[in-house]
C-alpha cells in the first residue's frame, strides 16, 4: 500500500472514530442531561457553560468528517480539551487528565494528516491589488 494510501486510511479511521466519541459526548451536555451537568456544576461551572461545551463538541465532532475542515475542527477540539485537561487537574485525581491528553495527541494528528485539505485562512488567496497610478477609473 503507498504511503499516501495509508495515510488517507488512518486519517479516515481517526476521523470518524473521534467524530463519534466527540458527539456522543457531546450530545448529552448540549441537551442538559442531569448526569452530564453534575460534573460541570461540581467544577463550578454553570449548565450554560456544559451547554456551550456539549455544542462545540457536537460541531467539532461533525466538522471532523468533513477533510476540507477537519484540520479546523480538530483544532478547535484541542482548545476544548485544552480547557478538560486543566479543568481536571485543578479537581480531580491526576489520573483523570491522561483522557483529555490523549484526546489532545490525536486531534493534532489528524489536523497534521488533514493539513493539505483545510480551508483557507481568511484573507488568503485574495485577489492581488493592483496600482492604478492614481487614476479612480482603473479600478
Amino acid at each position: 500500500m503507498a504511503p499516501s494510501r495509508t495515510r488517507e486510511i488512518v486519517a479516515w479511521v481517526a476521523c470518524v472514530a473521534l467524530a463519534l466519541l466527540f458527539t456522543s459526548s457531546g450530545v448529552p451536555k448540549a441537551s442538559g442531561a442531569s448526569d452530564a451537568l453534575a460534573s460541570f456544576e461540581r467544577w463550578g461551572f454553570t449548565a450554560s457553560f456544559a451547554r456551550l461545551i456539549g455544542g462545540l463538541e457536537i460541531a467539532g465532532g461533525l466538522g471532523l468528517i468533513f477533510p476540507a475542515s477537519a484540520t479546523w475542527a480538530a483544532l478547535g477540539l484541542v482548545g476544548v480539551m485544552g480547557g478538560a485537561l486543566v479543568t481536571h487537574l485543578q479537581h480531580d485525581p491526576p489520573a483523570t487528565a491522561a483522557v483529555p491528553a490523549v484526546l489532545i495527541v490525536l486531534l493534532l494528528g489528524v489536523a497534521w494528516l488533514r493539513r493539505g485539505r483545510a480551508l483557507p485562512r481568511v484573507g488568503h488567496g485574495a485577489p492581488e491589488v493592483r496600482d492604478t497610478g492614481g487614476d479612480p477609473g482603473g479600478l
